[in-house]
């Protein structure tokens, strides 16, 4: 089986102390998106730390988003529009950092909600570690607003190459959780421009191969749920779209081994890629046969690692399938006793592993 040896190397990007009150450029891209964009940008402007520039740029839309933007516009001079042919999110975000002069970069997507304090707790958590990467937990929610699931992500911190070259799974969120110093940024940038979609994830990727991470376990955003944005929708409906997914899935994967390779100077080999790939999309695979109502696959599957997701998942493969997929539907849905069990699951793993810390000698 293989494996990596992080010895080889550590992350390539030398941070300079950062200032004592930075300058945050908060990118946002817009295609469409006149019902919210409003609300993602008064977002910006309502945060307690007031240090900070908003870099819009509208990606060829055709719907009324440029009246909303240019509204702000003349509310705030520190909001700038850049305006360009559709490209795609990854054009958009390339043409937003090249107009950007910040400190510390931000990524807002324009269906997306900053809370009051994100800014403020992003430029300390800068401040106090040495990392390049800050990610937080976010909100997700529906079109209505209506509450689907609360903090959701992973508290990890430290340099994640180790585990993004075993092909570990995570649920690590980007979007718009996704803060970098910008000595980081200049490396990541610019972005394939292949990808219409998906460009957080790359840049996210990228970002955690030559950094540390610092994670502040707390919603600081809000991440909206609908039919037009083309991620979040297959998280409620996955359907017989699985081909799609992971061929979205291998162009990310592709594209943060090349930077990988291009940056470090280590040929992976072509079995190393695929092992890296198939196991980055064990979850997903998992997920589509369950709710197609198709077999367990077990190649999959004994490609996860985490041994609680190996026993739920057989679990709910054992049982009656209209069972089963209700069970998943009501865990991705809104539910106070959800909430409550995700709490006490949580106190109970700290529990845990604070009790097994005091055995060990």
């Amino acid at each position: 089986m293989y494996k990596f040896n992080l010895s080889l190397s550590n992350p390539i990007v030398t941070l300079l102390p950062i200032k004592s009150e930075p300058l945050v450029s908060v990118l946002i891209t817009n295609y469409n998106y006149e019902n919210f964009i409003g609300q993602a940008i008064d977002s910006v402007l309502k945060q307690t730390y007031q240090k900070f520039e908003v870099i819009i740029c509208d990606d060829g839309s055709t719907d009324n988003s440029i009246k909303t933007i240019k509204y702000f516009l003349e509310l705030d001079n520190r909001i700038r529009l850049v305006t360009k042919q559709n490209g795609g999110q990854a054009s958009a975000l390339n043409a937003a950092f090249s107009a950007s002069k910040g400190d510390i970069i931000c990524i807002l997507d324009a269906d997306d909600l900053f809370h009051h304090e994100k800014l403020i707790s992003v430029v300390n958590t800068f401040k106090n570690t040495n990392c390049g990467v800050v990610l937080h937990y976010l909100k997700v929610v529906d079109r209505e607003g209506n509450v689907i699931w609360h903090n959701t992500g992973e508290a990890k911190k430290g340099w994640m190459a180790k585990e993004i070259l075993s092909g570990t799974q995570s649920s690590l969120q980007f979007g718009s959780a996704i803060s970098l110093r910008r000595e980081v940024a200049e490396r990541c940038f610019p972005l394939p421009e292949i990808f219409k979609s998906d460009a957080d994830r790359v840049l996210g990727t990228r970002a955690l191969l030559i950094s540390e991470l610092e994670t502040i376990p707390i919603d600081l955003a809000t991440f909206r749920i609908h039919g037009s944005n083309i991620t979040s929708y297959s998280m409620l409906k996955l359907g017989d779209e699985l081909q799609n997914t992971l061929n979205r899935i291998k162009k990310v994967c592709d594209d943060y081994l090349d930077f990988f390779e291009s940056n470090y100077g280590i040929k992976l080999s072509s079995e190393t890629r695929y092992y890296i790939y198939t196991k980055s999309v064990s979850i997903t695979a998992l997920e589509h046969n369950l709710i197609n109502y198709k077999q367990l696959p077990i190649e999959y599957l004994q490609l996860t690692d985490n041994k609680r997701i190996k026993i739920i998942y057989k679990a709910l493969f054992l049982l009656p399938r209209k069972v089963s997929v209700k069970i998943y539907m009501w865990w991705r849905s809104s539910s106070k006793l959800k909430e409550i069990i995700r709490k006490l699951y949580k106190i109970f793993i700290n529990l845990y592993v604070r009790h097994r810390r005091h055995l060990q000698p």
